[in-house]
C-alpha cells in the first residue's frame, strides 16, 4: 500500500508489446496519428531497442537507440518526454540508461539546431559536440553529440 508521503516509484527498462499505446502516446507525432512514426516505435518496440521511463505504471518518457547504427556505435534515434514530465529528470535517466546500455563504446545522438532544451540536457550530461549536418531540415542543421560510457569524451 502506497500513501501519500511514498516517494514515486521510478525506472528506466526495455519497453515490452504491453507498452505500445503509452509509447505511441508520448510521440505527439504517433499520437497525432502519424502511422509511419507509430510503426517506428512499433518497429523499436519488437526489436529491444525502445526504453522507457516509468514511474508509478506510467510511462513518462521513451527513447530509441539503434546498436552500431552510426558509423559502427550506438546512435540514440529519438527521444521524447510527456508534456507534464518534462523538466523532472526524465530525459536524464533515459539518456543515462542508454549510455550504461550501450554495446559500443561511444554512443551519437543529434538534435536540430533550434531543439535548445535538448541541447542543454545533452551539454549537462557531458555529451561532447562531434559535428553538424546540413541540409537535413532547411535552415535547421542537425548538431550531433556524443558520449563515452565512463563519462569520458575522447
Amino acid at each position: 500500500m502506497t500513501t501519500d508521503h511514498d516517494p514515486p516509484v521510478a525506472l528506466t527498462r526495455r519497453a515490452t508489446s504491453q507498452d505500445e499505446r503509452a509509447v505511441l502516446g508520448v510521440d505527439a507525432k504517433a499520437s497525432a496519428g502519424d502511422r509511419k512514426r507509430q510503426e517506428v516505435l512499433r518497429k523499436a518496440i519488437r526489436a529491444g531497442k525502445c526504453i522507457v521511463y516509468e514511474r508509478d505504471a506510467d510511462v513518462l518518457g521513451v527513447l530509441v537507440v539503434k546498436p552500431r547504427h552510426f558509423y559502427g556505435r550506438d546512435f540514440i534515434d529519438l527521444l521524447f518526454v510527456s508534456s507534464d514530465a518534462r523538466r523532472q529528470g526524465v530525459g536524464r535517466a533515459l539518456l543515462r540508461g542508454a549510455v550504461e546500455s550501450a554495446s559500443t563504446p561511444r554512443v551519437f545522438t543529434s538534435t536540430n539546431q533550434s531543439n535548445t532544451a535538448m541541447q542543454a540536457l545533452l551539454r549537462s550530461e557531458g555529451w561532447s559536440p562531434s559535428g553538424e549536418l546540413v541540409g537535413l531540415d532547411e535552415g535547421d542543421p542537425e548538431l550531433v553529440y556524443y558520449r563515452s560510457r565512463g563519462g569520458h569524451s575522447f
